[in-house]
Formats: C-alpha cells, structure tokens, sequence
C-alpha cells in the first residue's frame, strides 16, 4: 500500500481543528512556507489514506528570527470619520531582536490616483511603533510596511479611508427641457467649500450603474440632449474637489424620457384611461337603447295617427296641420 499523509499546522489547536492550514503528500518529508518569524506553532502529521485517517502526531515548534520577514500587526485608522489624520501602528517581525538598528519603509499607494509615497523610519521604543499620515477628504490608501533592507518583504497590504465628501442630494428629472438638478450637501466641510468644486452625472441603463456615462458640470442644472425616448435610465450625482477625489454616489433616480409630443403612461395611467374608455361606451350604448325605444314608440304613433286619415274610397291618406279636418 502507498500511503498518503496529511500535514496540518497553525498557531492554536483551534486552528489544527478547523484545518486553516493544510498539505497532502505521497512523500515522507515535505516543506511548508511562508511561516512568521518567531512563533511557535503546532505542527500534526497523519496517514490521510487510502483506507482512511491514521493517528495522529503532534510537535511544537519555534520558528527563529529574521530580518527580512515583514512586520507584523500593521494596523491603519482614523480617530473619528472627519479627522484626516491615519495612524498607522505595527510590531516589529521578532520581539527578540534589538529595535535599536532597525529601520522601516512605508509604502502609502494612494488608490484613487495611483500615486506612492515611500517614508524610512526608525524605530521607537516599545514594542509597538507608529507613524501618521494626514489624508485627504474622498481619498483610498493601502498601507504595507517592510524593514528598510534590501530583499526584505512587504507585509500583507492594509486599506485605510479618507474622511467621506458629502454626497449630492435631491436629484430630479424634468422631462420637459430634459435637465437634471440637485442640492449640494449641507454638511459640506468648510475646507471643501473654499475650493473650486464640480460635479460629475451618471447615466446607466442599468441600475447598479455599471456602464455609466459621465457628464461633468460646474454647477446644476445640467441639461442632456443625447436621451433615446422611451428608454428606461438610472441617473445619480457625485461631487468633486479640485484636486479630482470625488463623494460617493447621491441616491439614483429611474427616469424615462417621453416620446416625442406623447406622454409617457405608467401603469396607473393606463388603468385610469381604460376605466373612462368603458364608462364612455356604456353610456353610448345607454343612449343608443333610449333613442331606438323612442324610435318605435313614434313609428306606432305615426300608424296610428295614418289609419285614422286614411280615405278607402280614394285609397289615400290625407295628412295635414289642420286640426280640423
């Protein structure tokens, strides 16, 4: 028989229950990556197959010291949601080694306009070191942090958030002119307000606006003349500093251009117009039995009023206006 082994290994037995770390092979050694300097971890080892899961062997080990491994713990926040300012804090990779000679690099990427900046810090007293950073209103940054020597690694990136602008409120649609208004914020910060702000207006067919088509604008209104009639679209505004981060999306609207001189009907229009339809030919055809009923009363009384003129000798009827005759 050609056994098979199964390898499981973590920091906790919570994490060897739940096989957060997992490896099978046909071979009786195997190499596993990738482990944070100066921890210990449990390692178990076990036949996995082919008839089924062997006893199981256990052994702790501690893995030693190294410089080029990233720090760990990197953690990035803002104290409130207006504040700019990010804090960002880490430990260094092994507690062990001495902070004094130990230097870091900081890699801030901010995501909106794809732009890095490089910090080189040494080291604090403590275990845990920091720096802070001022952000920027709108603005997305990955943080990653690495000792500042040659070959050393980056930790696993963190994403940290600029204070949020204000969105735009109160979107409206007026067919008639086809132009778009809305409100600006009426918590907008003050350091915002001194700026030459914009706004940006999305259109999409759909409503999770995924093929938006952008139309900037200094100020509303903002009037559109490339709309199809007939044409359901989703409209929603954003507004934008003068150094290009933008709000978050105001809540979009579902419009629909009518066609041509023709309004536009929604469903409780059209109910509305056939109820009165129906109620039209109804009493057309009330009228319509009244008149044909009065029709063959006069018929009867014409016959009548003929028979009682009628001259046999002659074979006439005299009809006349005089009561007399």
């Amino acid at each position: 028989i050609k056994w098979e082994y199964r390898i499981l290994w973590g920091m906790s037995a919570n994490d060897l229950k739940h096989s957060v770390n997992m490896a099978n092979t046909m071979n009786t050694s195997h190499i596993i990556r990738g482990l944070e300097a100066c921890e210990v971890y449990i390692l178990a080892v076990m036949v996995g197959g082919p008839i089924g899961i062997g006893p199981v062997e256990e052994k702790k080990i501690t893995i030693g010291p190294d410089l080029l491994a990233p720090p760990k713990d990197l953690h990035a926040t803002r104290v409130n949601p207006d504040n700019k300012t990010m804090i960002i804090t880490w430990k260094p990779s092994c507690p062990r080694i001495s902070n004094d000679s130990i230097r870091y690099e900081l890699l801030i990427r901010d995501v909106i306009h794809n732009k890095t900046s490089y910090y080189e810090l040494p080291s604090k007293v403590g275990n845990i070191q920091s720096h802070e950073v001022e952000t920027h209103w709108g603005g997305r940054y990955s943080i990653s942090i690495r000792s500042a020597l040659p070959e050393a690694r980056y930790s696993q990136p963190k994403i940290c958030d600029g204070p949020v602008i204000p969105a735009p409120y109160e979107l409206t649609f007026n067919p008639s002119d086809e132009s778009f208004f809305w409100r600006r914020s009426p918590n907008m910060p003050n350091e915002l307000l001194t700026q030459n702000i914009s706004y940006i207006l999305y259109i999409s067919q759909n409503q999770n606006m995924s093929d938006a088509k952008l139309y900037p604008a200094i100020v509303p209104p903002i009037i559109l003349s490339d709309l199809s009639p007939g044409v359901i679209y989703y409209a929603s505004v954003v507004l934008q500093d003068a150094d290009g981060y933008i709000s978050p999306q105001s809540s979009a609207i579902r419009i629909e251009k009518p066609i041509g001189d023709e309004i536009v009907l929604s469903q409780n229009s059209v109910v509305g117009v056939a109820v009165s339809v129906f109620l039209v030919v109804v009493a057309l055809i009330v009228v319509v039995g009244i008149l044909a009923v009065r029709h063959r009363r006069l018929a009867r009384s014409f016959l009548t009023f003929a028979n009682t003129h009628y001259d046999r000798s002659q074979g006439t009827t005299l009809i006349t206006t005089d009561h007399n005759l």
